[in-house]
């Protein structure tokens, strides 16, 4: 009897081996590990303290805990819409109206997805046919060409390029000739980060205008990921692409709960677009996940609505600001000269300083992975490489470290200590 169980077992074994052939190849684009999957572990194993994954390491504010604790006692407890809870739409239509110059249907032009992540992956879907080409600016937020590759599209990348000084994110140029020569009659979308994750760019009003213009004349849809849009600093502010002439109906713009109001574990996003696009991402997200948790939903439409009248754009800016300078301080001071962001968390900073013996071990490897395994495992804070946010054969990132100043003011000082080192 054992023997015959065991020779059960492993033909089922040898079945399952033989089975990975049948695994949908386009998973195979997408690398088994990420960045992530390194540096956060990596920065844990060695006590560094991580500059490196942009969560925040303090709590929200208390109307945002107080919103929470009132969503459980309003007993949001069941299943809701599959567009999204009635209060959280109504109180994101209400909040873009002014931004995008329109009225917007929360019915029909508001869907909540799991996170922006979630709706970066179901507007792909919604948008993108295999053969299709999508357009991605570098550096991009790592998920954006593994989502294209999912849908059957063709990344075609257009770089920002550092010019001058290089001493802003507003130094980091779009070339228009660059950007038309990557649109051919196969582009069905551009992908647009505005305000940019690293170098924490700003998009002007010139730019802004180009690529909508280029969005008309050329019939391709834009998805704008817009989760940035309230840390933006020196009085800047980031207009939305969706309000440009002849772009709302060919754009959907995407936000985030985590961002805004410092709960990224809430995975809470936000998808506003015309009832086109939005109806087509409503059917994935049917089929994925049928609704986002009610009762966070809840809380974040209570956290809009107090938002709304209690100051706390200003006060979240006001904090991410003073936070921004204390990192900025010690960039300079341990002479990792930074090029300071117009908007997001992060900041690049220029590796050139450091004497390339020091960290390099290998010639396979990029600089920048080898710095930052480096600086995690010598110096004890964690940074991300930003090559991870380039295509392979784009070597922009390699003499930078991306750090992220959305940590205690406490834990950038220790990281100051540590950085002394350098």
């Amino acid at each position: 009897m054992l023997t015959r169980l065991h020779k059960t077992s492993s033909h089922r074994v040898r079945k399952i081996r033989n089975a990975k052939r049948w695994l949908h190849s386009r998973l195979s684009v997408i690398p088994p590990t990420s960045v992530w999957t390194e540096f956060t572990p990596l920065a844990m194993k060695h006590g560094a303290i991580n500059l490196g994954q942009g969560f925040p390491d303090f709590p929200p504010e208390d109307f945002i805990i107080d919103a929470t604790k009132q969503s459980i006692d309003n007993n949001v407890l069941q299943y809701c819409r599959t567009q999204g809870y009635p209060r959280l739409v109504n109180a994101v239509a209400k909040h873009f109206e002014p931004k995008l110059n329109r009225e917007i249907d929360p019915l029909s032009n508001v869907l909540i997805t799991t996170g922006a992540t979630g709706g970066l992956y179901l507007a792909i879907q919604a948008l993108v046919n295999p053969g299709d080409e999508v357009v991605i600016i570098e550096p991009f937020y790592d998920c954006y060409p593994g989502d294209v590759a999912l849908a059957g599209g063709i990344p075609k990348y257009v770089s920002l390029k550092p010019k001058g000084e290089n001493k802003s994110s507003a130094d980091w140029k779009l070339d228009e000739q660059e950007l038309r020569n990557a649109i051919s009659p196969k582009t069905k979308v551009l992908i647009l980060n505005a305000p940019q994750n690293c170098p924490g760019k700003i998009f002007n009003h010139e730019e802004l205008s180009f690529i909508s213009k280029l969005a008309v004349e050329n019939d391709f849809y834009v998805i704008a990921d817009c989760v940035y849009e309230h840390l933006v600093f020196n009085g800047l502010e980031q207009k939305h692409i969706s309000s440009y002439p002849g772009m709302w109906e060919r754009t959907v713009s995407i936000g985030s709960a985590g961002k805004t109001f410092g709960v990224t574990g809430y995975k809470i996003g936000w998808n506003v677009g015309p009832a086109s696009i939005i109806g087509e991402m409503a059917k994935g997200n049917q089929n994925l996940i049928f609704c986002v948790s009610s009762l966070l939903q809840e809380s974040i439409a209570i956290s809009f609505e107090q938002a709304e009248v209690n100051g706390y754009w200003d006060k979240l800016k006001e904090i991410y600001s003073g936070k921004r300078q204390l990192l900025l301080d010690t960039l300079y001071q341990v002479n990792l000269k930074p090029v300071e962001p117009e908007g997001s968390y992060f900041v690049l900073a220029s590796t050139e300083s450091i004497d390339v013996n020091r960290y390099k071990k290998n010639d396979e490897d990029s600089l920048d992975y080898q710095f930052c395994r480096w600086l995690t495992t010598e110096i004890g804070v964690c940074a991300i490489p930003p090559s991870a946010f380039f295509q392979k054969n784009n070597k922009t990132g390699e003499k930078y470290a991306r750090f992220t100043f959305c940590k205690q003011d406490e834990v950038l000082l220790k990281a100051r200590e540590k950085l002394q080192a350098l």
